[in-house]
Formats: structure tokens, C-alpha cells, sequence
């Protein structure tokens, strides 16, 4: 399986209440996820499981770094994705009539132990069957999500607007509440998972608030920093070129 590339669904089975599969995916695809590229151009993965795909960037670069006893370290690359469209792709996100590649989601250890120690919380489920076949969900499911529940402040100068923030990492909500808690203590934090949020974001009506799905911050800013260093090299090649012409 090579990188996938987006391809918006022709079709959403539509139901009352319910948001089309598109304006899901384009929700999810805010949300960076990893795969690792090999010497051959494809995806790390086995024919078992499938190309291996990371929730979070800490992950992903452990496992490169264990990798060169097998591939060539300098073959290894991490290759952003969008989850959405990893999703859609795998089948994941909605029933495709093709045939998928399968991929197998790998959700942070750190993440689910912080959602095992917090399983005593209150935990915002969801009816997960629009997702589709049980094993499908239970696949979503295994990635743990975390929230503090609705959150209101002023969108407009008119009026306030609540919110239902959902995060990849815990640490990533103490950031949050630093920018708009105002100085007050932190609420608790809560557990959901990603069959969940899908479930939510096809029928927001149904979630605490209107979803917000919340990217992990080291992984935007691995993105920003990616997207500079391309344009430098850019920049680079051209004004090589440059000095090779006016030779």
C-alpha cells in the first residue's frame, strides 16, 4: 500500500440528523497521522496486518529508530497522512464497495494507560453503528481519546458558543485550559475514543457540544516545521539553478 491519496466518497447514505461522510472526513483530516515509507516507496506494515499507522508522532520515530536492524536507516522516512483519509481509504470510515487495503490503527501506549487509569470516569459513548461492522468499531475504539467535556467562550462579539474539544494527548488539554480557563482549576479530564468521535461528528446533535477535534500539538508543529524546510530546500535548488544559467 502505497501513501493514500484523497478521494472525497461519491455517495453518503443520508439520515435524518445525520452529516454527510464528507464533512466528517474533512473533520478528521485535520488530524496528522504517521506511516513509515520503506526503501521500496511503500508503507511499513506486514501482510497480516497491514501498513502500520501511528496516532502519534512520539511513536512513530521510536519505532524508525528500531527499524534499521531490518531496513537501511537511511530508507526510512516518516510520511504524514490525514486520518480521515486514511480512514476512508482503509474503509474504515464508511462501507466501500472495493476492496480496501487493510491497515492496522496504533494508538499511543502512553495514551492508553492514561485512559485505563481514568476508567473510573465518566465516559462520553456514543451509538457507534454508523460506523459499520464490529470489528471495524472495536479497531476505532482501541484508540483512546480525552475531553473535559463542553467548553464555552465567546466566538463572536454577539454571543458565547460551547464547544466539545476532543484531544489525542492529555498533556495537550493543560495547554488548552491555559489559553481559556481564565485563571480557574482545570475540570476533570474524561475518556472517549475515536469510534465515538466519529459517531458524534455524524450526529453532532448527539454530543456534548459541537465537536472540535483537536490535533496533537507536536505533530502540527512537526508539520509546519516539514512544510519550512521544504520551501528552503526550494529555494535552495532554484538558486542553484540560477548560478548554473548565469554560468
Amino acid at each position: 500500500m502505497r501513501a493514500p491519496v484523497r478521494t472525497m466518497p461519491h455517495h453518503a447514505c443520508m439520515v435524518a440528523g445525520r452529516r454527510p461522510v464528507s464533512a466528517v472526513l474533512d473533520d478528521l483530516n485535520a488530524v496528522p497521522v504517521f506511516g513509515i515509507t520503506t526503501d521500496n516507496g511503500k508503507l511499513y506494515g506486514t501482510d497480516e496486518s497491514g501498513c502500520m499507522i501511528y496516532t502519534h508522532l512520539d511513536d512513530v520515530l521510536r519505532v524508525i529508530a528500531q527499524l534499521p536492524g531490518v531496513y537501511a536507516a537511511d530508507s526510512l522516512e516518516v510520511q504524514p497522512l490525514e486520518l480521515g483519509t486514511v480512514l476512508f481509504e482503509s474503509g474504515l470510515l464508511v462501507k466501500r464497495a472495493e476492496k480496501c487495503p487493510p491497515i492496522s490503527l496504533v494508538a499511543s501506549p502512553e495514551a492508553k494507560r492514561e485512559a485505563r487509569q481514568l476508567r473510573g470516569t465518566e465516559w462520553a459513548t456514543s451509538d457507534t453503528s454508523v460506523i459499520g461492522s464490529r470489528k471495524k468499531r472495536r479497531q476505532l475504539a482501541g484508540v483512546p481519546l480525552f475531553h473535559i467535556g463542553a467548553v464555552t467562550w465567546n466566538s463572536t462579539a454577539q454571543a458565547e458558543e460551547a464547544f466539545w474539544p476532543v484531544f489525542f494527548r492529555r498533556s495537550d488539554i493543560e495547554t488548552l485550559w491555559e489559553t481559556v480557563g481564565a485563571g480557574t482549576e482545570l475540570p476533570p479530564v474524561q475518556v472517549t475514543d475515536l469510534a465515538a468521535l466519529i459517531a458524534f461528528l455524524r450526529e453532532p446533535s448527539t454530543a456534548p457540544a459541537r465537536p472540535m477535534v483537536c490535533a496533537p500539538l507536536d505533530a502540527i508543529e512537526y508539520e509546519r516545521s516539514r512544510a519550512k524546510r521544504a520551501v528552503e530546500e526550494q529555494g535552495q535548488l532554484l538558486e542553484a539553478i540560477d548560478d548554473q544559467v548565469a554560468r
